[in-house]
């Protein structure tokens, strides 16, 4: 039987053994593993839950600087599987605040919110895990839905939740002027080859491009109502319930990893959406706007998900892997800035 494969992360005498994979969802390949009671993940755990069962495997669903490592683990046969995600010393982390206090009162499903814990100079935020069929963009049906679920929560939220950062316009162009920065620092390097001081070029003249067409993208965000914004709606962060996709509520819908949220313009949530049945959705809370302004948002929206892109490319560079996607970024940019036949 063919099962999709996670890397299990083994145990012994409190040191890891395998390497992580990127994270998923699905079923991991079943694997006999010490009893991982030194993990920090479970340590934390017991500090929430003192009386819980020790897990059989702790699974690696992403690994690497310590405040961005995620990990699966289940307590007994019959209850979920839970995530332990490491937030670092974040005191008061944006997606606790989503999971208690926003997604309830909206009538939005998520996954269940198990608690903070602080161990070890860390912090671990729990939840239970989703299940589903990761977003696929160029399915009509998820389309759809994601639109309405996110058409509800634009919609809905109606007063702007405390302590979240600013996702205006101002927040992508802060991220091109980041990138421009550290850009020339990695063509100066000895070590850098010919072939990334190459993109480098390519990248920074599209950049050079877009900050001069600035104002445009600008223009269009402020026509639109600022709004609850996830900010970061990839495959891997959304799961739809196929069996659900019928129901005009948003239950076939279920999104995880808020760390990026804030207020602002809803322009990256809408990349890759629907807009259609955004619009129907949301037409009754802002019937004055118009759908040339939806689609306008949704354009500046595909160049700010490009920066975001490049973004987290930058901050986790390495050569061998960051060249392609470098080149991606760059005509990416290329083929959206000659869609609006800017100069």
């Amino acid at each position: 039987r063919e099962e999709r494969k996670r890397s299990i992360l083994w145990y012994r005498s409190g040191r890891a053994i395998s390497i992580a994979k990127r994270r998923s969802q699905l079923p991991a390949t079943s694997v006999r593993v010490i009893t991982p009671v030194h993990h920090p993940a479970i340590r934390a755990w017991r500090t929430l839950h003192p009386e819980s069962p020790a897990p059989m495997t702790v699974e690696v669903l992403q690994e690497g600087r310590s405040a961005s490592s995620v990990y699966r683990f289940v307590l007994d046969s019959t209850g979920p599987a839970i995530i332990a995600k490491n937030i670092g010393d974040v005191s008061d982390p944006i997606e606790r605040n989503i999971y208690e206090q926003v997604l309830p009162l909206v009538g939005i499903d998520g996954p269940t919110f198990l608690g903070v814990a602080h161990r070890d100079h860390e912090r671990w935020l729990f939840t239970s895990e989703v299940t589903g069929q990761p977003y696929d963009e160029k399915n009509p049906a998820h389309r759809s839905a994601l639109a309405h679920w996110l058409g509800t929560l634009h919609s809905d939220v109606v007063r702007e939740p405390a302590n979240l950062p600013d996702k205006s316009s101002a927040h992508y162009l802060e991220l091109l002027h980041s990138a421009a920065a550290v850009m020339p620092a990695i063509q100066r390097r000895e070590t850098t080859t010919a072939r990334v001081r190459r993109v480098i070029d390519l990248v920074l003249r599209q950049y050079a491009r877009l900050e001069s067409h600035w104002p445009v993208l600008e223009e269009y965000c402020i026509a639109a109502p600022r709004t609850m914004v996830h900010g970061d709606l990839v495959s891997h962060n959304v799961f739809i319930q196929d069996d659900l996709l019928s129901d005009e509520r948003c239950n076939a819908v279920m999104v995880i990893d808020w760390e990026k949220a804030g207020w602002g313009t809803p322009a990256e949530d809408l990349s890759a959406v629907d807009l259609a049945v955004y619009r129907a959705r949301v037409h009754d809370r802002w019937p004055h706007v118009g759908p040339e302004v939806w689609e306008h948002v949704a354009t500046a929206g595909r160049f700010f998900r490009c920066l975001v892109f490049v973004d987290w490319v930058l901050s986790r560079w390495n050569e061998e892997t960051g060249i392609a996607n470098l080149e991606l970024g760059a005509s990416w940019l290329e083929e959206l800035s000659n869609r609006q036949r800017w100069s």
